[in-house]
């Protein structure tokens, strides 16, 4: 083997440890989603307590492809995409080859590595703080915009790895930048603009320290009862006593979850895993939560 080939596959073997090391910072159950064909397999995904069990392996045996949701912590920092697509059917191949010549200038200009994907590419983003969710456009000489990608953050979740993504070794891991203003400049240097889809709003926060995050049910409030087989207990950790039970209901043959708060958590002990129990649960505005054995 020459040194051009022994290069060669030195190269290759480092680019396969940076995807894996890449891969295993995302492995994390708050972020990690089981997609097929790019639609997530689970309910609840988007909201704030949402955690997959299952790791990336098992993601990838299960439906051959795992998503990972963006706008959440990575370390100190918020992990956004940089998703541009640019081969489309609808695009004439002088706009495509147009495209590509900007994009690889980009990528030369940030030396970064990138997924390669079957219409464009990702490129993995961190910044201090969340990042806006956008669109990016391209404008053509008569003014006429086109929608060549997005700013994927907070509430969206990008494709980690499937049959049509490939990992390319450019440079540093992740593009980390200091806040949407520099995202944006930098992409208008290659005439990609960006336009954000939302603006941030302050929320107030209406409970003080002293409420609870989650009330007792109310016996107004809807109630389903279901004949479920317990899957599995776990606590939720970022929330002070709330609990998260996995069961299979026997109707629907569908698995789902219900939670436990301060009040009812004293029943953690009767939910053994692997047993069948007659539940009622009362429907709060998002969540089921646990009111009796029946």
């Amino acid at each position: 083997m020459n040194s051009a080939e022994v290069q060669e596959t030195n190269q290759v073997s480092y680019s396969k440890q940076h995807k894996q090391e890449r891969q295993r910072r995302k492995d994390q159950p708050w972020r990690r989603l089981a997609t097929l064909n790019k639609i997530a397999q689970v309910k609840g995904w988007n909201l704030p307590n949402y955690w997959e069990i299952r790791n990336i392996e098992n993601l990838l045996k299960l439906y051959g492809e795992y998503s990972y949701l963006t706008g959440k912590r990575l370390g100190t920092y918020y992990l956004s995409t940089l998703d541009l697509d640019i081969w489309k059917e609808e695009f004439h191949f002088k706009l495509v080859n147009r495209l590509v010549k900007n994009m690889a200038y980009l990528l030369k200009f940030l030396q970064v590595s990138y997924d390669k994907t079957k219409k464009g590419l990702h490129v993995d983003i961190l910044t201090p703080e969340p990042l806006d969710n956008g669109t990016i456009y391209w404008t053509d000489k008569l003014g006429k915009k086109r929608n060549i990608g997005s700013i994927q953050s907070r509430g969206k979740y990008v494709v980690g790895e499937d049959p049509n993504k490939a990992f390319i070794q450019n440079g540093k891991w992740y593009w980390k930048v200091k806040s949407n203003g520099e995202v944006k400049t930098k992409l208008a240097q290659f005439f990609f603009v960006l336009s954000n889809s939302e603006k941030r709003v302050e929320k107030k926060e209406p409970r003080t320290s002293s409420i609870p995050l989650i009330s007792i049910p109310n016996i107004h409030k809807p109630r389903h009862t279901i004949q479920a087989k317990i899957l599995s207990k776990q606590k939720i950790p970022w929330l002070t006593d709330i609990w998260k039970v996995f069961y299979l209901e026997f109707h629907s043959k569908k698995t789902n979850y219900f939670l436990l708060n301060n009040y009812t958590r004293k029943f953690l002990t009767d939910l053994d895993v692997g047993t069948v129990k007659n539940i009622c649960l009362i429907q709060e505005q998002k969540h089921r939560f646990f009111n009796c054995f029946l």
